[in-house]
Protein backbone atom coordinates (compact mmCIF):
# COMPACT_ATOMS: atom_id res chain seq x y z
CA UNK A 1 0.00 0.00 0.00
CA UNK A 2 1.73 3.55 -1.18
CA UNK A 3 1.63 6.43 1.37
CA UNK A 4 -0.79 8.69 2.39
CA UNK A 5 1.28 11.55 0.84
CA UNK A 6 1.73 9.75 -2.76
CA UNK A 7 -1.71 8.70 -2.29
CA UNK A 8 -2.58 12.17 -2.71
CA UNK A 9 0.16 13.34 -5.27
CA UNK A 10 -1.08 10.54 -7.75
CA UNK A 11 -4.49 11.93 -7.49
CA UNK A 12 -3.65 15.81 -7.73
CA UNK A 13 -0.70 14.53 -10.74
CA UNK A 14 -4.55 12.54 -12.09
CA UNK A 15 -6.70 15.80 -12.45
CA UNK A 16 -3.53 17.86 -13.85
CA UNK A 17 -3.37 19.70 -11.00
CA UNK A 18 -0.34 22.08 -10.27
CA UNK A 19 0.81 22.84 -6.37
CA UNK A 20 0.37 26.40 -6.78
CA UNK A 21 -3.17 25.47 -7.92
CA UNK A 22 -4.14 23.78 -5.03
CA UNK A 23 -2.32 25.76 -2.66
CA UNK A 24 -4.78 28.98 -4.43
CA UNK A 25 -7.80 27.12 -3.53
CA UNK A 26 -7.41 25.41 -0.40
CA UNK A 27 -4.92 28.62 0.69
CA UNK A 28 -2.67 26.14 2.11
CA UNK A 29 1.13 27.28 1.31
CA UNK A 30 2.81 24.85 -1.18
CA UNK A 31 5.84 23.87 1.86
CA UNK A 32 3.06 22.28 3.79
CA UNK A 33 1.22 20.74 0.37
CA UNK A 34 4.78 19.11 -0.61
CA UNK A 35 5.48 18.14 3.22
CA UNK A 36 1.93 16.12 3.01
CA UNK A 37 3.16 14.80 0.07
CA UNK A 38 6.26 14.03 1.08
CA UNK A 39 4.70 12.48 4.03
CA UNK A 40 6.95 14.57 6.19
CA UNK A 41 4.07 15.64 9.15
CA UNK A 42 6.90 16.59 11.61
CA UNK A 43 7.17 19.90 9.48
CA UNK A 44 4.15 21.23 10.20
CA UNK A 45 3.71 22.70 14.25
CA UNK A 46 0.34 20.44 15.13
CA UNK A 47 -1.40 17.13 14.24
CA UNK A 48 -4.67 19.52 14.35
CA UNK A 49 -3.32 21.62 11.41
CA UNK A 50 -2.37 18.32 9.96
CA UNK A 51 -5.74 17.33 10.14
CA UNK A 52 -7.12 20.73 8.67
CA UNK A 53 -4.71 20.80 5.57
CA UNK A 54 -5.63 16.99 4.78
CA UNK A 55 -9.55 17.56 5.05
CA UNK A 56 -9.11 20.64 2.94
CA UNK A 57 -6.81 19.18 -0.02
CA UNK A 58 -8.71 16.20 0.38
CA UNK A 59 -12.18 17.75 -0.56
CA UNK A 60 -10.90 19.67 -2.84
CA UNK A 61 -9.17 16.95 -4.91
CA UNK A 62 -12.85 15.30 -4.64
CA UNK A 63 -11.95 12.69 -1.95
CA UNK A 64 -13.26 11.42 1.17
CA UNK A 65 -11.40 13.78 3.40
CA UNK A 66 -13.10 11.44 6.45
CA UNK A 67 -11.33 8.48 4.90
CA UNK A 68 -7.97 10.45 4.32
CA UNK A 69 -7.80 11.75 8.14
CA UNK A 70 -8.50 8.35 9.56
CA UNK A 71 -5.52 6.88 7.25
CA UNK A 72 -3.53 9.52 8.45
CA UNK A 73 -4.81 8.73 12.08
CA UNK A 74 -3.83 4.68 11.93
CA UNK A 75 -0.38 5.05 10.22
CA UNK A 76 1.16 8.75 11.44
CA UNK A 77 -0.55 10.39 14.12
CA UNK A 78 1.11 8.49 17.09
CA UNK A 79 4.80 8.66 15.05
CA UNK A 80 4.78 12.17 14.61
CA UNK A 81 6.62 14.19 17.32
CA UNK A 82 4.36 16.88 19.13
CA UNK A 83 5.72 19.89 18.37
CA UNK A 84 4.95 23.74 18.40
CA UNK A 85 4.11 25.94 21.29
CA UNK A 86 3.23 25.12 24.57
CA UNK A 87 4.49 21.83 23.94
CA UNK A 88 8.11 21.78 24.60
CA UNK A 89 9.51 23.10 27.74
CA UNK A 90 10.22 26.59 27.51
CA UNK A 91 13.09 28.80 29.50
CA UNK A 92 12.35 31.83 31.39
CA UNK A 93 14.43 34.71 32.54
CA UNK A 94 15.45 35.02 36.06
CA UNK A 95 13.75 38.35 36.19
CA UNK A 96 10.56 37.01 34.39
CA UNK A 97 10.41 34.14 37.02
CA UNK A 98 10.97 36.95 39.83
CA UNK A 99 8.53 38.89 38.75
CA UNK A 100 5.83 36.07 38.69
CA UNK A 101 6.40 34.52 41.95
CA UNK A 102 5.71 38.40 43.37
CA UNK A 103 2.74 38.70 41.68
CA UNK A 104 2.07 35.92 42.89
CA UNK A 105 2.49 36.50 46.49
CA UNK A 106 0.86 39.78 45.68
CA UNK A 107 -2.21 37.98 44.43
CA UNK A 108 -1.61 35.91 47.75
CA UNK A 109 -1.59 39.03 50.20
CA UNK A 110 -4.36 40.98 48.85
CA UNK A 111 -6.69 37.60 49.14
CA UNK A 112 -5.81 37.46 52.54
CA UNK A 113 -6.60 41.00 53.40
CA UNK A 114 -10.21 40.41 51.76
CA UNK A 115 -10.95 37.32 53.61
CA UNK A 116 -9.73 38.86 56.96
CA UNK A 117 -11.90 41.96 56.35
CA UNK A 118 -14.98 39.67 55.43
CA UNK A 119 -14.48 37.71 58.35
CA UNK A 120 -14.24 40.96 61.14
CA UNK A 121 -16.97 42.43 58.76
CA UNK A 122 -18.88 39.08 59.55
CA UNK A 123 -18.51 39.22 63.25
CA UNK A 124 -19.36 42.80 64.08
CA UNK A 125 -22.52 42.23 62.07
CA UNK A 126 -23.05 39.12 64.65
CA UNK A 127 -22.14 41.24 68.02
CA UNK A 128 -24.55 44.21 66.48
CA UNK A 129 -27.37 42.05 65.99
CA UNK A 130 -26.58 39.78 69.42
CA UNK A 131 -26.78 43.53 71.23
CA UNK A 132 -30.53 44.28 69.36
CA UNK A 133 -32.16 40.78 71.14
CA UNK A 134 -33.96 41.62 74.20
CA UNK A 135 -32.36 40.76 77.41
CA UNK A 136 -34.54 38.63 79.60
CA UNK A 137 -32.22 39.32 82.98
CA UNK A 138 -32.91 39.87 86.45
CA UNK A 139 -34.18 43.76 85.84
CA UNK A 140 -37.10 42.31 83.75
CA UNK A 141 -37.88 39.06 86.30
CA UNK A 142 -38.08 42.14 88.98
CA UNK A 143 -40.62 43.74 87.30
CA UNK A 144 -42.71 40.75 86.01
CA UNK A 145 -41.43 39.81 82.80
CA UNK A 146 -43.13 43.23 81.24
CA UNK A 147 -40.31 44.89 79.98
CA UNK A 148 -38.45 42.32 78.23
CA UNK A 149 -40.91 42.21 75.44
CA UNK A 150 -41.89 45.85 74.60
CA UNK A 151 -40.79 48.78 75.78
CA UNK A 152 -43.90 50.39 75.73
CA UNK A 153 -45.35 48.02 78.24
CA UNK A 154 -42.17 48.79 80.11
CA UNK A 155 -43.00 52.47 79.96
CA UNK A 156 -46.40 51.73 81.24
CA UNK A 157 -45.70 49.90 83.95
CA UNK A 158 -42.97 52.24 85.49
CA UNK A 159 -45.49 55.05 84.94
CA UNK A 160 -48.26 53.14 86.99
CA UNK A 161 -46.67 50.96 89.27
CA UNK A 162 -50.45 49.54 90.21
CA UNK A 163 -50.95 47.95 86.53
CA UNK A 164 -48.43 45.28 85.04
Amino acid sequence: MESLGKYLKAERESQNLSLKEVSESTRIKERLLNAIEEDRYDLISSPVYVKGFLDAYGRYLGLDSNEIILQYQENYEKRTPLKGPGLEQRKISPSLERSIAFSKRRVTLWLLIIATSVMLLLIAMFIYRISLKPRHGFSSFIRGGICAYSRASCAISSAYPGRG
